[in-house]
């Protein structure tokens, strides 16, 4: 358990991130609007430096699943024993593990392949690659947090 926690502390400070760029990525945003009304001239390459910044915020993902802050639909669960709804979640946890390990492969899989090719943001001429792997980062912390969740769960439900 001591390796779950470890995972669920680094996915939180990893999370902060995600705040402090997403204000930055506002104040961009509004000072892009600033120049364009008032001088007609719009700042050079803010869309591509938004969707640079959107990627960042996949690094929020790990936190909320450590806090157990993300979104679920509890309507079948409530109605089932505390047992049943363990395996429910255990179930969940184990597709999210299958999907995020998917998405995990297919994004390394387009790193190396914008790498590879040298793909470049048009206007900055930024590479894709760093941001790519940044993804994969915030997927590969998702899927470490629920495999930990999944391993508590998996111990709950087997010492009750």
């Amino acid at each position: 358990m001591k390796i779950v926690n470890f995972l669920y502390s680094i996915s939180r400070k990893i999370a902060f991130l995600p705040l402090v760029l997403l204000v930055a990525m506002m104040l961009l945003i509004g000072a892009n609007v600033f120049t364009r009304y008032i001088y007609n001239a719009p700042i050079t390459g803010t869309s591509e430096l938004s969707r640079m910044v959107m990627v960042f915020m996949l690094l929020f993902i790990g936190g909320c699943a450590a806090d157990d802050q993300h979104i679920r639909i509890d309507l079948l669960a409530n109605r089932c024993s505390p047992k049943v709804r363990k395996v429910i979640q255990i179930v969940t946890l184990f597709l999210s593990l299958v999907i995020y390990a998917f998405l995990t492969w297919r994004g390394v899989s387009g790193t190396l392949y914008a790498y590879k090719v040298d793909l470049r943001f048009t206007t900055l001429g930024i590479p894709h690659y760093p941001f790519l792997a940044l993804l994969v980062l915030g997927f590969v912390i998702f899927f470490l947090v629920v495999l930990g969740r999944l391993i508590q769960r998996i111990v709950e439900v087997i010492e009750s």
